[in-house]
């Protein structure tokens, strides 16, 4: 069986490093897919485990498991299986042990699936979009998200995709035609009560895009955060807040050396706008902690891969942990 071979290999990669074997397994997992019958007890846990083996945070691993999901998706978007939502479909199959252990995925990861599956998606997939390596793939993925969700409502449950499509390829389908109106601009795309309406997901867009922001040398992608952020501000003042000890420097340091007036002058009407709101509010609703309320604690952290060996070698015993609980609830004759 490849998924308990699978286990073994990544139980490998704890001692020794080499993520060949699982790489491989993964890659087979990928060509054995579009064969599984709907009634597969494999059918739809699958994408939990591509998605568990993303937050592994490794290039190789996150390659093949971009494959990997991506087959998943659309064959299960063939089969018509996501009328009721994609997040209704994989949050609803999340019970037991299986998602005590997603749940301490998620905590570890720092990026709650539970508390907005599209950022839980987009933060976890952002890194992709930054490596040359698995930029395109992550991109198609990401795309792909936003069509299948936009096809049985247009709100907050694509707004994670939506911002690192358009933020980092400026690239988006039909749907952004569909919400685009009143807009001046692609950088005023996020800001009506359609996509954003609560603080909540104005602060995880602000962070996703100051993340980005921060993480990003090219001009025309800070331009577009910043003309963006300064439409967002005037919307949500509140929620920016939760960046501000993020963004205040990055704003100082931009303003030192940059030569684009438009930059400039975007970054003023954010200062301006955060000072003319603390003036009226000097102990504001959210801060940075915010985000550890809301399961989103390292979403700052999410542009590039993870170093840290620790961590690397927690997530990958969780994912071991999880295949070993799907192969025995599937054993037993659990259904997910």
């Amino acid at each position: 069986m490849v998924t308990a071979g699978l286990k073994e290999a990544l139980r490998d990669t704890t001692h020794d490093g080499d993520d060949d074997l699982a790489v491989s397994l993964i890659i087979c997992l990928t060509h054995l897919y579009p064969y599984l019958p709907q009634e597969s007890p494999y059918f739809r846990i699958l994408f939990w485990i591509a998605t568990s083996l993303i937050q592994i945070s490794d290039t190789k691993l996150f390659g093949a498991a971009m494959n990997l999901m991506e087959v998943i998706l659309r064959v299960q978007e063939e089969y018509e299986g996501f009328k009721k939502g994609i997040e209704a479909v994989y949050m609803g199959i999340r019970e037991g042990p299986v998602d005590q252990i997603i749940t301490k995925l998620e905590y570890v990861s720092g990026m709650s699936f539970k508390t907005s599956f599209s950022f839980g998606v987009a933060g976890n997939l952002l890194k992709g979009l930054n490596h040359p390596k698995t930029k395109e793939n992550t991109s198609k993925v990401l795309s792909l998200f936003l069509d299948i969700s936009s096809k049985t409502s247009v709100g907050t449950n694509i707004i994670g995709y939506a911002a690192a499509l358009l933020t980092v390829n400026r690239e988006l389908p039909v749907v952004k035609d569909l919400i685009m109106s009143g807009a001046k601009g692609d950088y005023e795309y996020f800001y009506n009560d359609q996509l954003l309406p609560d603080s909540k997901h104005a602060a995880l867009l602000f962070t996703f895009l100051v993340t980005i922001l921060e993480h990003t040398d090219k001009s025309h992608e800070q331009l577009f955060i910043y003309q963006s952020l300064k439409e967002g501000i005037k919307f949500m003042p509140d929620a920016f807040c939760v960046v501000e000890s993020i963004i205040v420097p990055m704003m100082s340091a931009s303003l030192e050396k940059g030569q684009n007036p438009q930059l400039i002058e975007s970054i003023h009407s954010i200062m301006q706008t955060l000072y003319a709101y603390k003036q009226v509010t000097p102990i504001p609703k959210f801060n940075r902690t915010y985000l550890t309320e809301i399961g989103f604690h390292k979403l700052p952290e999410c542009a590039s891969f993870s170093n840290e060996p620790d961590t690397k070698r927690e997530v990958t015993k969780l994912v071991i942990l999880l295949l070993e609980n799907v192969l025995k609830e599937i054993k037993s004759g659990k259904s997910f």
